[in-house]
């Protein structure tokens, strides 16, 4: 069975709204390290929103973020 074992927060990302007018997006995804599957995408529109949610996801289900992993590499 794979499991969820990494939150990846990635972007900005460029995206268009209905009216043709750019904006962006910071994803936050959650995902399989061995096999690469994202299993759940969450689209946050500030940096700082989606750094809180990839912390919380983190910690809430006890797993790693890149966020973490970035700061051990430091």
């Amino acid at each position: 069975m794979m499991m969820i074992d990494l939150v990846r927060l990635a972007g900005p990302y460029t995206q268009k709204t209905k009216d043709g007018k750019p904006y962006q997006v910071w994803k936050v995804i959650l995902l399989n390290r061995e096999t690469g599957i994202n299993f759940k995408v969450y689209n946050c529109l500030t940096y700082e929103r989606a750094s809180e949610l990839t912390e919380d996801i983190s910690y809430d289900r006890d797993i790693q973020s890149d966020i973490e992993l970035n700061k051990l590499t430091a």
